[in-house]
Formats: C-alpha cells, structure tokens, sequence
C-alpha cells in the first residue's frame, strides 16, 4: 500500500502540468497614476501588505511623499492588483479616495474574508482626528468599494480581523483593538424599514 502510494506521488510530480513562473517585479504607478492633491508634489507608492482574493494578489498603497520632518498623505489610498499566476506585470489601480480622495489616506493593511471581500483600514494622517481614517470593503470581482465605515475620533485603525458577521479593527493610536463593527447588515422591521442605519456601525 505504502509503495502504491509513494508511485502514486512520483507520477503526479513528474507530470506534464507546470506552475507559471514567478513575477520577478512589478513597475508601481508613480506621479499622476497615484492622483497628487499638489500636481508638482507627487507621492511614492509605497507598498506596504499583501492579501488574495479571486485569483490576484492586492497590494495597499499608502501613496506618501517625505518632507523634512516625517512623511505626508500626499493622495488617495490604493490597491493595486495583479494575476500572479501569468507572470504579467501590469497592474489594476483601485482608487480607496472616493470622489473628493479623502474617504481613505494611508491604508497599510488589507485582509480577505472567508467569503472574499477585502477590507482594508484607512490610518489617515494618524492624527486620530482627520476624517480620512477609514474601514473600506472592496469587492475584488469589481474592483471597487462597495462599503465604507467612518472611524470615531481617538482612534487610527491600523490591521483588521474579519469574522462571517463582525470586523474587528486595530487601534494604533492606543495599541489596542478597537470595538467591533458589524459586517453584515441589521434586519429591519416594517416599522422601522424607512430608518437609515449604518452597517458598519460599532456595536
């Protein structure tokens, strides 16, 4: 039985199926791609964590430029993904900004849910006051945000843990976690059916 197996495994490895080669790098957006407040003051990329979903690999851009005392937000936050498994290396830019580029600054992580969405923690300006700290959903089969949960003040989201009904955040402001949010939405009566409320509300 032993000897069966082990040719069993012999003949898989020696098979005619070859993984694809690995991408050797990847040439990041730079100037206007990255979308500067400031046209002559342009950001870095800057990448900083990898998550997969849908068969690519996403990457978060914090899109910063450094001054003399420490570095800036100087655009909109990003993702940008790629199919590993071809070896092409052109990208696909998701713009976390929103239509004013301020719904997210400096996203340094991104984690995929079992059901594959990806969320991705906006630190802003790590003031914990700028109201571009942000928790944004990514649907990875659009390329684009479906959802977004503003963060109270006193707070800089920074990692983020994602279970079937709730996304728990990281706090770097206080090196703690932050309250849960709801990931999915409440069920609401008929006699509350014309009230607004948040998904993405902490509970």
């Amino acid at each position: 039985m032993k000897k069966t197996a082990i040719l069993v495994l012999i003949a898989a490895c020696g098979g005619k199926y070859q993984a694809p080669p690995p991408v050797a790098s990847i040439a990041l957006p730079e100037g206007r791609q990255l979308k500067p407040y400031h046209p002559d003051q342009p950001g870095l990329a800057r990448p900083q964590v990898l998550a997969q979903a849908a068969g690519r690999v996403y990457v978060t851009l914090s899109n910063q430029r450094d001054t003399s005392t420490f570095p800036v937000n100087a655009g909109p936050g990003f993702l940008a993904t790629f199919v590993p498994s071809t070896g092409a290396p052109s990208i696909t830019l998701i713009d976390l900004g929103g239509s004013d580029g301020l719904q997210c600054q400096n996203p340094g992580f991104v984690r995929a849910s079992a059901d594959g969405r990806l969320y991705a923690p906006c630190s802003g300006n790590f003031s914990g006051s700028d109201v571009s700290r942000a928790i944004v959903e990514v649907d990875p089969l659009a390329n684009a945000v479906t959802r977004r949960a503003a963060i109270p003040d006193g707070r800089v989201p920074n990692g983020v843990a994602v279970t079937p009904t709730r996304i728990w955040p990281g706090d770097s402001f206080s090196a703690s976690t932050g309250r849960p949010w709801r990931r999915t939405r409440p069920r609401r009566s008929r006699s509350t059916a014309r009230r607004t409320s948040s998904p993405t509300s902490p509970t």
